[in-house]
């Protein structure tokens, strides 16, 4: 769990995911360092050896490892250090606050933006070999993997505006999602 992508990743993520949190209109419900109780138990197969309350810094980063770095398949894309940091940590923040499935979708759309030919990816949210194959490949050029980076959080950005609008209780976490972006 050391690998130097993954911890990059995470202290950027980690300034947005704090201690402990039950507010009533957050969707997630009680929450520690961002892992929400519901995380938590699926984690431990329904059996955890303590509540949300009680978990530590190392349960939390274990759980962003697993459930969030490796199901997106970060660590698939940091291999031969192919993809830059800022990518990675774009994908991994945005499995952890919007989801692994939509991380995954938000990468494949974001390519198919501004690829270059025609090989396009199936937006599908699994980052297999194929999708894996073309991020290497497109990011060879800085200039791309910024724009990649780029159109990632404008996705992001209007899918938090769109779900602001379609729920009005999540309005009043507008302004800390896109401070998130930032």
């Amino acid at each position: 769990m050391a690998e130097k992508h993954f911890q990059s990743a995470l202290q950027r993520t980690k300034k947005f995911e704090g201690g402990w949190s039950d507010h009533p209109d957050d969707r997630g419900g009680k929450t520690k360092y961002g892992i929400t109780e519901h995380v938590w138990y699926d984690y431990n197969n329904g059996k955890p050896p303590y509540g949300i309350e009680d978990i530590t810094v190392s349960d939390a980063e274990e759980i962003y490892f697993h459930n969030y770095w490796k199901r997106v398949g970060c660590d698939k894309l940091s291999a031969n250090s192919r993809v830059p940091q800022r990518v990675l940590s774009e994908v991994f923040d945005c499995a952890v606050n919007q989801g692994v499935h939509r991380a995954g979708e938000f990468l494949q759309q974001a390519y198919n933006t501004l690829r270059v030919g025609d090989d396009f990816l199936v937006v599908d949210g699994i980052v297999g070999p194929k999708t894996c194959a073309f991020i290497q490949g497109f990011c060879k050029k800085s200039a791309y993997a910024t724009a990649l980076t780029v159109e990632i959080r404008a996705l992001r950005r209007d899918h938090y505006k769109s779900l602001a609008a379609k729920v009005p209780s999540q309005k009043k976490f507008l302004r800390g999602w896109l401070k998130r972006l930032m």
